[in-house]
């Protein structure tokens, strides 16, 4: 009887992991990775993407600090992008950009279903759905996502290159091939990453009509970490190998 009765604990499934404990998990696995920045085979700069978690009023929050460098400090960016564990939903943001001589300070300050961002001019408020996510959030959902030929979703992206929010980013895992990464073939499932959205902006007195695109592909490991991407102008973002 007793062996009946510990057999039967050893068989009880394990406390279900909630979506937040998943979500915390893969982002672990993303860590601290640097890439190099390539066009036309010639390295241009490099990128250090930074993910962890801290405590914030009480609760678990996920920030990411990313930093991209191009040429000898030509032009530099640094962002930190802080999200709740609940679908990456963006909570807040504040980065600067330099370019030459010119440096600006951005910052993105959430309250319910707005964003107000500051240090452009003038201070633009835009509209959030629930999910909302930010541009480095959601690479970072990429990564967290089943990585699996034929899985797709849709994150809604606060941009703040094109100062808007883009509803509907589609990514659909198209194939699982192998790459080479620092002279190594490793494995990688392929993603496609693909929107468009049209709206009017004002020039001068006028409405004019005007259409965002995005049509990026992203190489990611089975474990949950990109390991190269490329946009249609032939930028191309490599893991370094250790």
């Amino acid at each position: 009887m007793r062996l009946i009765l510990l057999a039967a604990l050893l068989l009880q499934a394990a406390p279900a992991q909630s979506d937040a404990d998943k979500m915390e998990a893969a982002l672990k696995k993303f860590g601290e990775r640097t890439y190099s920045i390539m066009m036309e085979g010639k390295k241009i700069g490099t990128a250090v993407l930074r993910t962890r978690m801290e405590k914030e009023k009480g609760r678990t929050v996920a920030i990411f600090e990313d930093q991209i460098t191009i040429g000898e400090g030509e032009m530099a960016l640094k962002m930190k992008e802080t999200a709740s564990l609940d679908r990456l939903r963006l909570l807040g943001a504040e980065g600067s950009t330099k370019e030459g001589d010119k440096n600006e300070k951005v910052s993105v300050t959430v309250d319910g279903k707005k964003a107000k961002i500051t240090g452009r001019d003038p201070e633009i408020v835009v509209e959030l759905t629930d999910a909302a996510v930010g541009e480095h959030g959601m690479l970072r959902m990429l990564c967290a996502a089943e990585q699996k030929v034929g899985a797709s979703f849709k994150l809604d992206v606060l941009s703040l290159t094109a100062e808007e929010l883009q509803p509907g980013h589609a990514f659909t895992c198209v194939a699982k091939e192998q790459i080479e990464i620092g002279g190594k073939k490793v494995d990688a499932f392929k993603w496609a990453n693909k929107g468009e959205w049209k709206k009017t902006r004002k020039v001068g007195d006028q409405e004019v009509p005007a259409t965002t695109t995005v049509d990026n592909t992203f190489w990611v490991s089975p474990d949950g970490y990109v390991l190269r991407s490329m946009n249609p102008e032939g930028m191309e973002v490599v893991l370094d190998a250790k």
